[in-house]
Order: C-alpha cells, then structure tokens, then sequence
C-alpha cells in the first residue's frame, strides 16, 4: 500500500486474535442497487511501488476485499503476520465522500490487528464511484484477517480411537497448521479430563509444536477407566478426545445370558463369555471354571471343586459350554463361578439350585 498505510500499520500492531472458521469473500454484483456505486470484478493489481500485487474485488455496497496478496519482492507476505492474511476495506463516507456509507464500516469478525483507516494514495488502485476499486479520497476502515483458519488435532498414541490398555504407555500428539503453513513453536496446552466429553474436573500438561508443527507429550500410563482431553494454543482448539483405559485382558462370564440365576437341579445351564486382550478376541484359548461354596460368600474364598471340562474360545474370542456334564444343575444350594484363562479372570456369577 502507500506509504501512510505502512506508518499506520506500524502504530497498530496488536494482539493476534482467534480465528477458526474459512472466511467467505464478498464478491462482486453489476449494478449499483440504488447506491450509486458499480461493482468492479476481480483482478490483479501492482502497488506499493511495484513491491507487492494482489486481488481486488468491489461489491455494489462499496466493501473492496483484497485476497492473495503477494510480496515481490521475496519478503514476507504482509507487516501484520508471519501467516497469509486478506484484507477488508469497508467505506466510512458514501460516494465522492458525501452521505452516509452503504454499509456497516464495523468489521464483521475478530481481526488480527485493531481496524484502522486508510484513504487511497494509489495511482494503481485509484477508481471513481462507477469504475475502479477505491473511491476518489474516501477514507476505510481496513481490516486485516487470517486467510486460512488454524487447525489443531490431538491424538492418543497417534490414533483418534481414544482407546488404549492398562500397563500400555500413552503419548498424546498432534499438529497445528494454518493453510499449509505449520505453527511452529506455539506453546499447546493439553487439558485432560476424569471423564468423556471433556467435563468435570481436570488437569493440564504442556507441549510445544516443532519446526513441523507437530508436538507430542510422553503421559505414561492412565491406568483404567474413561477419560478425555484437549489440546489448545493462542490460536486454535481441537476436538474433544473421549479415552478409555482398558485392561489388557478382559473377560466376562454369564449363567444362562445373565450374573445370577436360580435353576432346578437337574436341569440344563448355558455358561458362556467373552475373552479379549487388547480389546480384540482371542481365538482357540482355553477357558477353565473354579466352583465356590456359599459358605465362603461368593467367589473371595476357597476353591470347592472346578469344572471337569474346559471350553475353547472361537475367532472372536466368545466361548460356549457344553452341552456336557458341567452343564447340569447339581447339588442344591448356592454356587458361585468364575472362570479364568491365559492370565484372565472373569466377573463371579451366582448359580442357586433349588430341588
């Protein structure tokens, strides 16, 4: 831009602020529309001495966006940012300076730098109401957005599962980006949840995004149960991450599809389960059930006898019993069972058989 520009962009550097969404160019419309201005269509234009070109466009309404702005000179794109930006030239006067403007001059989203006004100086940009991009002297609010929105991803053990297993170290990683652009050495903080849906209580951890824009964070293991979490930098928010710590093994037992059930001595039971590890079954393993008394109270004392046979589990680790001896009701009274395999235990299930 001119030479005053530049002194005002100077003076006006501010606080970066948030922006997360693509941002929508207005673009050019034929006819005034009852506000004695033409639209003009988009081109490429040369300014600041021949320093710098970009894309202008100018709506009926007066609002000139300048997209694609390159320094040809090899420098940085633009004074304002290390990251692309466009710019909004929003009309404080009506055409030739006299009325009220057509539109509203307040910049309709969060900028990177406080607005400020700026008149054209500029052979190059120059225009009149019905020609051309900037009116004749007419002052602007400029303001100056992010051309791409910040992106930032978080990752448990570089999966967006969310799911990992007891004894297993965690690493939470991620990437942030601005178009094609890495951020790089942007502090990122890592809020991690009790539970899912990144709610209730919590705790923070801190990384730093590389030359790449990349992070990771070594965590070590949670432990079982559910959690989430959430990266975060000046610039962007991720995704929830919903997590769950699953034990290596798992198994689950079940008399007749439920934990507890009162059958007739004599009669035909169905045990059956689940044997996973790593939350994938495990095929061809063998399942063996321990019997506990009632006088111990469940399956917390000793051992009273186990089944005489064992089942195997199938290629997605469920196992069925029988039908065999183990199967039918026996003795009356009340029988708790657990059953156990390749290191796992199950749940304890209660069996009462009545006469």
């Amino acid at each position: 831009m001119a030479s005053r520009h530049k002194t005002l962009i100077t003076a006006l550097v501010g606080t970066v602020a948030l922006i997360l969404a693509p941002i929508t160019v207005a673009g050019a419309s034929p006819g005034g529309g009852g506000t004695g201005i033409t639209a003009t269509p988009a081109s490429t234009v040369n300014f600041d001495g021949g320093a710098t070109s970009a894309q202008f466009v100018r709506s009926a309404s007066g609002i000139i966006n300048e997209t694609n702005r390159v320094n040809l000179l090899g420098g940085s794109q633009n004074p304002w940012s290390t990251f692309d930006v466009w710019l909004q030239f929003r009309p404080l006067t009506g055409p030739s300076g006299l009325g009220l403007p057509v539109a509203n001059p307040a910049c309709d989203q969060s900028t990177i730098i406080p607005s400020f006004t700026w008149w054209n100086n500029n052979e190059s940009l120059g225009g009149s109401a019905t020609s051309g991009y900037f009116i004749d002297r007419n002052v602007y609010n400029v303001c100056v957005y992010y051309a791409y929105p910040f992106v930032l991803t978080v990752l448990a053990n570089g999966s967006s599962s969310g799911v990992s297993y007891n004894g297993q170290s965690v690493t939470y990683s991620g990437s942030e980006t601005n178009g094609s652009q890495p951020v790089t050495n942007d502090p990122v903080t890592l809020t991690l949840w009790g539970e899912h849906g990144c709610t209730g209580s919590s705790w923070t951890v801190q990384a730093t995004t590389n030359l790449t824009g990349t992070y990771s964070y070594f965590a070590g293991n949670a432990g079982v149960g559910t959690y989430s979490i959430q990266a975060s930098t000046k610039y962007a928010v991720s995704p929830c991450l919903n997590l769950t710590e699953l034990p290596n093994y798992a198994m689950t037992l079940l008399v007749n599809g439920i934990t507890s059930d009162t059958v007739t001595s004599g009669s035909s039971i169905e045990y059956s389960g689940t044997l996973t590890y790593n939350g994938v079954g495990l095929p061809n393993s063998q399942v063996s059930v321990n019997l506990y008394g009632s006088v111990n109270g469940g399956c917390a004392g000793n051992i009273v006898g186990s089944f005489s046979n064992v089942a195997t589990t199938d290629g997605s680790g469920n196992y069925v019993w029988g039908p065999n001896s183990d199967t039918v009701a026996g003795n009356v009274g009340t029988w708790y069972l657990m059953a156990t395999s390749a290191g796992a235990t199950s749940n304890c299930v209660t069996v009462t058989v009545t006469s």
